[in-house]
């Protein structure tokens, strides 16, 4: 099964209709992108907190609290802090929760069904094909990862699966890279 990803000129629109938007409702539209920059899956995203944030370390903890447990042990991780991602996380310091980092404009935990009516309609002005979801752009993620030259191993504990066997989804992105590899072998003659 071929899995959805957005390319990158789709992907940029993407990203450009969230952070250039002076929608009220830019916290909505800040929480999709952190899904593009993180790999999480809606459910962890929605309940990382400032205390799950090192910023020293660079580092997103996925941890189990009271009203969150995980797909799976592997779930609890540390994902590394990029800078698309912190940017995002900076837009959100001034909002009005202390506990969230993505909230409602009331400073309430974002809502599933909320965030997905949002990113059908971005995702429907980016011209993207298909049914759009929101995890989607977990796909996305590790889409991208595998394309350039991340190892399957490496975006498997990025993702938190708990097999490699859910990771080798995307092992059909790497063939081209292959034939770039083997040509370190043309000079040995």
């Amino acid at each position: 099964m071929l899995y959805f990803f957005v390319t990158n000129i789709k992907l940029h629109f993407f990203h450009v209709n969230i952070l250039d938007n002076d929608d009220k409702r830019k916290e909505v539209l800040t929480a999709i992108a952190s899904l593009l920059y993180t790999g999480l899956r809606i459910s962890e995203s929605k309940n990382i907190t400032w205390n799950d944030i090192d910023f020293n370390k660079k580092l997103i903890k996925v941890t189990e609290k009271t009203n969150f447990t995980a797909k799976t042990s592997n779930s609890y991780r540390n994902v590394p802090l990029n800078k698309l991602y912190e940017y995002l996380v900076n837009e959100n310091k001034n909002r009005k929760s202390s506990i969230y980092i993505f909230t409602s404009p009331l400073g309430k935990q974002l809502r599933e069904r909320r965030l997905l009516e949002k990113c059908k309609e971005i995702g429907k002005k980016a011209n993207i094909d298909g049914r759009v979801t929101l995890h989607k752009f977990r796909h996305t993620f590790a889409s991208h990862l595998v394309m350039n030259k991340i190892g399957l191993e490496r975006v498997q504990k990025l993702l938190g699966h708990s097999s490699i066997h859910e990771t080798l989804i995307y092992a059909h992105l790497t063939p081209n890279s292959m034939h770039e590899d083997l040509n370190v072998l043309n000079n040995l003659g």
